[in-house]
């Protein structure tokens, strides 16, 4: 009889170890649900006919913070701009 209420506790025991590292685990999980505050901006730069233009100086201005980014198209007028954060911008281009 005694081995048998020891066996119990140690059963209940281990379901309370079990269930507090279950909670815990989903509770440190919530974190991985955020919002993210940052994306990219991206787009191909073209000339009034329509060819795409290599080598050309963008320029991404944070219209609220003053902060200005800048990068050259590559072979096929694509530009990216990642990570930015969230705010206004302003976009120029020369060629």
């Amino acid at each position: 009889m005694g081995l048998d209420r020891k066996a119990c506790s140690w059963l209940r025991l281990l379901g309370y170890i079990t269930l507090t590292c279950f909670c815990f685990v989903l509770l440190q999980s919530q974190s991985a649900f955020g919002q993210v505050d940052e994306g990219s901006i991206t787009g191909t730069v073209q000339d009034a006919t329509g060819a795409v233009v290599a080598n050309a100086q963008v320029t991404l201005l944070n219209t609220d913070q003053g902060i200005t980014l800048q990068t050259k198209t590559n072979d096929s007028g694509g530009y990216t701009f990642s990570p930015v954060r969230i705010g206004h911008y302003s976009l120029s281009v020369t060629a």
